[in-house]
């Protein structure tokens, strides 16, 4: 009885693929406010001294680092996951009887 239960544990499964975010929102908030601060500052010093080309750079670059994080914060939550279902040998269920976008059909391979 003890090997059923076990083959009945390994039947289905699941494998879940989720990112390591290891800021939180408001963390992730405070470190681009410091990088936005210093950035800025560095860019004011080299345009008061002369160098005026550096603050639209600067400014460019902080777009680029904003959209980043943006797109980090809209992904954190996604999330991929694999499930394995065992079937019964006489389940000749299709897994996706619709075609698929471009014309893909899957089935089961059951016969």
């Amino acid at each position: 009885m003890g090997s059923e239960a076990f083959a009945a544990e390994r039947a289905n499964f699941s494998i879940t693929a989720k990112p390591n975010c290891s800021l939180t929102p408001n963390q992730r908030l405070w470190i681009f406010s410091a990088i936005v601060s210093f950035s800025l500052i560095v860019a004011m010093g080299f345009t008061l001294a002369g160098a005026w080309l550096v603050f639209p750079f600067a400014g460019m670059e902080l777009l680029a680092l904003g959209a980043a994080f943006y797109v980090v914060q809209r992904h954190s939550g996604d999330y991929e996951s694999i499930v394995h279902r065992r079937r019964r040998s006489g389940d000749r269920e299709a897994c996706l009887q619709e075609d698929q976008p471009g014309g893909v059909s899957v089935g089961s391979g059951l016969g």
